[in-house]
């Protein structure tokens, strides 16, 4: 890290960045052959003599092999989605080989995870994932990814160092059991943004607003002329609720972030908006798949200094 700095992405693997030892396999093989070769010249034999020196070159050009299977391979970090802690993050990366040859069984490594050996044929690419376990809120992050090879005959051990850092969100644990939440206060006429949500008397269409819920979209006018509108309502209506980290029983504060994206959760699905008050931050009510991933990723932060899970 200090020698190279952080690379840039796509990462070209050069041959000065390659380093190569032999594997435990290969150490093996090596004492086989000198033990041969000691045999051969204790008994002066002609036949031991050729098997042993043939063998050897079958080692050399076993390395030279091993080195040629990352040289000019193109690495790139794709990123990867956020997941509960308890799940595993899936970080993906590409490979691409600009050769004529096909790249036998190259590794991805991420701290003390490996993916599963992947060829890649001549001037092709393939993405492969790393799959972390997630086993804290926060952020993950790993500021090294090692890439390596084995091919042919597992003899020697190719690899490099790409410094290239790839981090995921880490969102709570969600709670098995539904804490109970506050009931919204009920409300009437049309105030604000919240104009409308009533069920009682037809008020009208508007257009249509990212956060919608589906059941209130107009499919009649939809199908006539393919505009997306929703129907609006007039009368008394409840407010959106607002999710409290303060409002829920005192305890750890893992289990209370768990709860609290259980509330989220079970908002979302059921189309409703929701509003977000955590310490030092807080979220306006809204709707939709991208304000949940905005209130779980402010709950991923609470109480937490830094990166974690760094290599």
């Amino acid at each position: 890290m200090k020698s190279h700095g952080l690379d840039a992405a796509p990462l070209t693997l050069k041959r000065r960045r390659l380093y190569i030892l032999p594997s435990r396999q290969g150490l093996v093989f090596a004492l086989m052959v000198f033990t041969m070769l000691l045999g051969a010249m204790n008994y002066d034999n002609a036949m031991g003599y050729l098997l042993a020196f043939l063998l050897g070159g079958v080692g050399l050009t076993a390395m030279h092999h091993a080195h040629r299977n990352l040289l000019g391979v193109v690495l790139t970090p794709l990123g990867a989605s956020p997941v509960h802690a308890g799940q595993s993050v899936l970080y993906r990366f590409r490979l691409h080989n600009p050769g004529r040859v096909t790249r036998y069984e190259v590794v991805l490594g991420l701290g003390a995870q490996r993916s599963r050996p992947v060829d890649l044929p001549a001037d092709g690419e393939a993405v492969v994932t790393v799959a972390v376990p997630a086993r804290r809120r926060g952020r993950q992050r790993f500021d090294t990814v090692v890439v390596e090879s084995r091919h042919p005959g597992h003899l020697f051990r190719v690899w490099s160092w790409a410094h290239l850092p790839v981090s995921a969100t880490i969102w709570p644990a969600v709670a098995r059991e539904l804490a109970p939440m506050a009931s919204a206060a009920a409300e009437t006429g049309t105030d604000g943004g919240l104009a409308g949500a009533g069920e009682e008397d037809f008020a009208g269409l508007r257009e249509f607003h990212r956060g919608d819920a589906p059941r209130r979209i107009a499919w009649k006018a939809y199908a006539r002329d393919q505009s997306l509108r929703v129907k609006q309502f007039s009368g008394s209506h409840e407010s959106p609720p607002w999710l409290d980290l303060e409002t829920l029983p005192p305890g750890d504060l893992e289990q209370r972030l768990s709860l609290l994206a259980r509330q989220a959760l079970e908002l979302s699905r059921a189309g409703r908006a929701f509003g977000l008050r955590l310490p030092g931050a807080s979220l306006a009510p809204a709707g939709g798949r991208g304000h949940l991933e905005q209130a779980l990723t402010l709950m991923a932060d609470v109480g937490i200094g830094g990166d974690h899970g760094a290599r």
